[in-house]
């Protein structure tokens, strides 16, 4: 059985746009919006249903404190972003960060915490690594630093954050 993968935007009539993407188990994501800003992300990259979340707030003016904010997952669909597609790997206790950039000379603060209390009602302890440029989109962070068998990632950017989590093995 082919694997079918396609990231297709299409521009309907009037101001309706939209991002199909079919995933390996076969199942379907649409998303449809009415939306004149859409962004880069929303038409070249891979959209899910977590990042209508960030349009809604950013749509609606919403902007949720910090320890809210690193909690959301998710990319707004719409307007300028800074960075997207966060991903990270631990090797010994070297973690490296891997992410898609979209303001190359902005400046990005990664932050990492060894707890997650949020999900008994606590904010997380998010401790400020490393700052670098945008472009520079595959930085290492010593783990020997910050002993843990678990941690939690955000990037910030002048325009939106991205978080992941790890396990090392």
């Amino acid at each position: 059985m082919a694997k079918i993968y396609h990231n297709r935007p299409w521009q309907g009539q009037g101001n309706w746009q939209g991002t199909w993407r079919t995933i390996r188990t076969g199942t379907l994501t649409w998303i449809v919006t009415n939306a004149r800003d859409v962004n880069n992300y929303f038409t070249e990259g891979t959209p899910g249903i977590v990042d209508i979340l960030p349009a809604m707030l950013r749509s609606l003016e919403i902007s949720p404190k910090r320890h809210r904010a690193f909690e959301i997952d998710g990319v707004s669909i719409s307007g300028k972003i800074s960075v997207s597609d966060l991903k990270a790997t631990a090797q010994g206790k070297e973690l490296t960060l891997y992410w898609r950039c979209y303001a190359g000379k902005e400046k990005l603060k990664v932050y990492l915490s060894t707890e997650n209390g949020f999900r008994n009602g606590m904010n997380d302890p998010y401790k400020l690594v490393k700052k670098m440029k945008a472009y520079n989109n595959t930085p290492t962070i010593d783990l020997g630093k910050y002993p843990s068998k678990f941690y939690k990632i955000v990037v910030v950017g002048k325009h939106n954050s991205t978080n992941t989590w790890i396990v090392p093995e």
